[in-house]
């Protein structure tokens, strides 16, 4: 398909987007008591959330600035997935403080990330290795395929690594990939060896230089005892760990895609 054509399939289909939250809000009114984070117009499909993202949403934020608020009150609901991998805890830390500020009580916040547990403990099993082989596959079908990256990349312990720290290359437009830091497979299953899933995702993470990590991949890693540790501090009770598709507290859960659970966390609190 000749690159223009591209260009202008590309351009129709942010249009119809963008107008389908426009026809939609008119009729029914812009929502305010819905929030989902790290969601923009041009991905997203769910005219009924208010979105906050860097861009193109209904607030835009760069969310390592830490000297915002989140203009909305009485949020019933708020929702995150895959979003808080993305950025630094100090960011996360205060986020977390704006939501719960901007939030009924009673109110709700369902997070969905990576979890590092699951990730690192599908390797030490090494029991058929489900999700290593995902990533593994992934990346050879993507970077390796597509972008002309080495075949290393595709090996089954980056797989693994690259879910835990990558670095975000922008193609431009919608396009973008995420590159696996790499190391040998001794490094890395020596160092999977004497840590435990917290300092070797800190010691993933740090393999990408300052730089990289600016790009904003997978800068940060999620445990359940992490993320229910910055919940509460920021005020939220009763952190609960959930299944996709089912809540706690009675969540919307017309909003969750659930094609990444087999290797994600979620957790629920109340404001």
């Amino acid at each position: 398909m000749p690159k223009l054509f591209q260009n202008v399939i590309g351009h129709l289909k942010l249009i119809i987007k963008y107008l389908h939250f426009k026809i939609y809000r008119l009729l029914f009114a812009k929502p305010t008591n819905r929030l989902a984070l790290g969601e923009s117009m041009i991905a997203y499909k769910y005219p009924r959330w208010h979105l906050l993202d860097v861009k193109n949403s209904d607030i835009n934020l760069n969310l390592e600035i830490l000297d915002y608020t989140i203009p909305l009150k009485k949020v019933k609901f708020c929702h995150s997935s895959h979003m808080l991998e993305h950025i630094s805890d100090e960011a996360a830390d205060y986020l977390f403080k704006q939501v719960f500020s901007s939030m009924e009580i009673g109110g709700i916040i369902r997070i969905e990330a990576p979890s590092s547990d699951k990730i690192l403990d599908d390797y030490r099993a090494n029991t058929g290795r489900p999700i290593a082989k995902y990533f593994a596959e992934s990346n050879k079908e993507t970077i390796v395929k597509i972008d002309g990256y080495p075949e290393k990349f595709s090996k089954l312990h980056i797989g693994t690594l690259g879910a835990i720290s990558c670095v975000h290359h922008d193609h431009g437009g919608k396009k973008y990939s995420h590159i696996p830091v790499y190391v040998d497979v001794e490094e890395f299953e020596n160092q999977l060896k004497i840590l435990s899933n917290d300092k070797f995702s800190e010691w993933a993470i740090n393999l990408q230089t300052d730089k990289e990590k600016s790009q904003h991949g997978h800068i940060n890693y999620w445990t359940e005892s992490k993320l229910t540790h910055f919940l509460t501090s920021a005020g939220f009770s009763g952190a609960k760990i959930c299944d996709i598709g089912k809540s706690e507290y009675g969540f919307d859960l017309s909003i969750e895609r659930g094609h990444r659970a087999f290797y994600s966390i979620v957790i629920e609190a109340v404001r």
